[in-house]
């Protein structure tokens, strides 16, 4: 054993080289044989399409294009609403000591709780010596009694008597032109001119749990320290103008209005 140690210890290089040449003359004993392989390969049809590979499973590209939309179409930017970023929540303390959260504040947070509308009336209330007693009713408030005659001007400036049916002393019919629009209409004992003069509305604030009862154009009120006038009350919404800044909101009233009582 120590022979052959000692041989291999001297002659290593001589058996790796003489490896190498074995393996070398292998590779060119295999080498043409492999060539003419590749070139049966080369050489021979193809094999028609299809022939022995299974059918490619459509592309999904639907996310591709969904992606493709949004690039071209982004969302917009919305600075407003209920995220917190540029709009801090606002937290108020209630009488019971809980907290309440409020995500609107000022005129956005108003809500109309009822509009109501007011009226006009002139009306025939008894004839006198030659002349007629009428009432006149305003944004439905008080009547106020005052004497005309035919073709003379009222006390109020509202109307003139032009036209009578029937005699002076039992009048069956009057004929009203009101000066504001210059319409003639025709009224009976019964049945008096009337028109709609104004509104009311009530609002309410819940960051402050504050009720506004019957208010009028050109009526203030406080929101926050802020001082608030209404501009605008129609059937369907109360507008009203921030005094700071000017800016209007309007608060839309989705209920039927309501309406005073007729006489």
């Amino acid at each position: 054993m120590q022979r052959v140690l000692e041989f291999l210890k001297r002659h290593y290089e001589k058996i790796i080289l003489g490896l190498a040449l074995m393996c070398l003359a292998a590779a060119g004993v295999l080498l043409p044989k492999q060539v003419e392989d590749v070139k049966a390969q080369i050489s021979a049809p193809p094999a028609p399409a299809g022939a022995h590979e299974p059918p490619m499973t459509p592309l999904n590209v639907a996310p591709l294009i969904a992606a493709m939309q949004r690039v071209t179409n982004p969302p917009p930017l919305v600075l407003s609403g209920d995220h917190n970023l540029f709009n801090p929540v606002v937290w108020k303390r209630k009488s019971n000591g809980d907290f309440l959260k409020i995500l609107k504040t000022g005129a956005d947070a108003l809500t109309v709780t009822n509009i109501v509308t007011l009226y006009q009336r002139i009306g025939l209330d008894h004839p006198s010596g030659g002349g007629f007693y009428m009432f006149v009713q305003t944004q439905s408030g008080k009547k106020a009694v005052e004497y005309v005659k035919l073709n003379e001007k009222s006390k109020s400036g509202l109307y003139i008597v032009r036209a009578i049916k029937g005699t002076a002393e039992d009048p069956s019919q009057l004929q009203l032109e009101i000066l504001e629009t210059g319409e003639k209409v025709w009224i009976t004992p019964k049945a008096p001119f009337e028109r709609p003069d104004a509104h009311v509305a009530d609002l309410r604030y819940d960051p402050e749990a504050l009720n506004l009862p019957k208010k009028k154009v050109n009526d203030t009120f406080t929101l926050d320290g802020e001082q608030y006038k209404i501009v605008a009350i129609t059937n369907g919404a109360v507008t009203v103008q921030q005094s700071t800044t000017t800016k209007q909101t309007t608060i839309p009233w989705s209920g039927n209005s309501g309406s005073e009582s007729r006489p």
